[in-house]
């Protein structure tokens, strides 16, 4: 009973601390631009194989918010 103490302090003290910073927005930049970009991908293979003029426009709308997101190759 003596230990319960100290852990209850360690755990109200460590919930009292500042929160962790966000993750910075480029990773979800790049997670978003790969979405995207899979996306597109998607839409693409299904107009190849469909020929379906609005696949061909679902994919290239999702190739340019890819590139809006993230425009450097690679």
């Amino acid at each position: 009973m003596c230990s319960f103490w100290p852990v209850s302090l360690a755990c109200a003290s460590f919930a009292q601390s500042a929160p962790a910073a966000p993750p910075t927005p480029a990773s979800d930049d790049k997670a978003g631009a790969y979405y995207n970009f899979a996306m597109g991908r998607l839409y693409a293979e299904l107009a190849a194989a469909e020929g379906s003029r609005e696949d061909v426009t679902k994919a290239i709308h999702y190739y340019q918010e890819a590139i809006k997101l993230d425009p450097r190759p690679g």
